[in-house]
Parts: C-alpha cells; sequence; structure tokens
C-alpha cells in the first residue's frame, strides 16, 4: 500500500520535528520545508500530497497567501490544510476557515488532537479521490 504524503511548513525547526513526527505516527510520510515558497514549489512537484500542515506565521510567502493559492487549484477535499500557530486571534482563525482550512491547531500543539486532525482530513481526501475517480464533478 502506498503511504500517503504529507507537507509540513514550520520556519521553526523544533515544530517542524514535532509535526513531522505527529505525521509518522500516523503512518504518513512527512515532506518538510521551512518557508511557504518552498512549500509551492513542493506541491507543484509533488502533486500526490494529501494534506498539508502550515504555521500561520511564515517568512517569504504567508500562509494566508499559500492557502489563497492552493485554493485556486484545488478544493478543501481535494487538499485539506491544518493551520498552527503559536499566535492566536480569534479574526485570524475566523479568516483562515473562511479561506478553505480544515482545522486550526493553536500552538503549544496536543498531539493527540493533531493526530485526530490528520487521521479525519486523510478520510475527506479519500472520498474526494473516490468521487473523482466515479466522474463527480466537484
Amino acid at each position: 500500500m502506498k503511504k500517503v504524503k504529507v507537507l509540513v511548513i514550520d520556519d521553526e525547526k523544533t515544530s517542524r520535528t514535532l509535526l513531522r513526527r505527529a505525521v509518522e505516527q500516523v503512518g504518513a510520510v512527512a515532506i518538510e520545508c521551512s518557508d511557504g515558497e518552498r512549500a509551492l514549489h513542493l506541491l507543484e512537484d509533488n502533486q500526490d500530497i494529501s494534506l498539508v500542515i502550515t504555521d500561520y506565521l511564515m517568512p517569504r510567502v504567508t500562509a494566508k497567501e499559500l492557502i489563497s493559492i492552493v485554493r485556486k487549484e484545488k478544493s478543501e477535499k481535494e487538499l485539506p490544510i491544518i493551520v498552527v500557530s503559536g499566535v492566536v486571534h480569534v479574526a485570524e482563525i475566523q479568516d483562515v476557515l473562511k479561506q478553505g482550512v480544515r482545522y486550526f491547531v493553536p500552538k503549544p500543539i496536543d498531539v493527540s488532537m493533531l493526530h485526530e486532525y490528520i487521521v479525519r482530513c486523510f478520510e475527506i481526501s479519500d472520498e474526494a479521490a473516490r468521487g473523482l475517480e466515479a466522474g463527480e464533478v466537484q
């Protein structure tokens, strides 16, 4: 069985390592990078990525810009996104959720909650893939 790929984006190495481990603990493969610009290249080169987990505050291309670009290409069902952040403002959370983010996870990260969200996103992504195979229009 082919392993599911998850793109992990965080400019802080410690946070990125924690996110990678959480992804690996649910049996997926983590592809890591430290900024949104690199993330866009990785998404282009790895069309089989099934989930994006990104920090909210990043250099170069911000999470908000990244989400906007990704949503022009893929729906929330095709490529779920989880945003993590240590800076939690209700307006920012509402904003990213409106942009098509599936879940928002505050830092410090509750790993068991993150595991649950990752698994739920895989289920959503699987449903979308089955729908596309069946010829459903998104």
